[in-house]
């Protein structure tokens, strides 16, 4: 017997096959893939999302599967069990009091220095928590320093630019909020 399934991962949708010999083999293989549809990144809430594998090194290295994100770079990982390496869930991280997808931003910061290349997660964390949208980031970007559209263009744009775009996060945020966000000035801590 086999049994289709279909997850969404942001625009594309991947359909799965599980077999079995009966109706409780074929649920209890499905169980393994226990993730709900993922619609859009969890840092610029971009829908162009892929699933992949990757392995670092060589052929004895660590195995992957994430979703990734083609406007920001941004991956979410799936996480395995020890007990059985089949089943996959998507890793989560405690945010408050409920746990929420724990999406990486491309570039992390190492040894508490930040790097030029930390500059577009320094964007999405700003966005994340003032409520911007990653379309008014990317609007305001595009417009101060004439970054093309497209996704690779723009982050090297923004790489080239790292030093003022983090100066003016600090000194013009009022610039780069859009017209429907409902932040106050006093409410920004710079």
């Amino acid at each position: 017997m086999k049994m289709q399934m279909v997850k969404k991962i942001g625009n594309k949708e991947y359909t799965f096959i599980f077999e079995g010999n009966n109706l409780f083999d074929m649920v209890m293989n499905s169980q393994k893939l226990s993730f709900a549809d993922v619609g859009k990144c969890g840092l610029c809430q971009s829908d162009n999302l892929t699933l992949r594998a990757r392995r670092t090194g060589d052929t004895d290295g660590y195995k992957y599967t994430e979703i990734y994100c083609f406007a920001c770079g941004a991956t979410l990982t799936f996480g395995q069990r020890k007990e059985d390496v089949d089943t996959f869930f998507l890793r989560k991280r405690e945010e408050g009091d409920r746990k929420v997808y724990d999406w990486k931003p491309k570039y992390n910061t190492q040894g508490g220095q930040q790097r030029k290349s930390d500059t577009m997660a320094l964007l999405l964390e700003f966005a994340r928590q003032y409520g911007l949208t990653g379309e008014h980031l990317r609007k305001w970007v595009m417009n101060t320093y004439n970054a093309p559209a497209d996704s690779t263009g723009f982050r090297d744009c923004v790489e080239r630019n790292a030093e003022s775009i983090r100066t003016d996060i600090q000194t013009r945020p009022s610039e780069m909020r859009g017209r429907d966000t409902v932040i106050e000035e006093d409410d920004l801590p710079f």
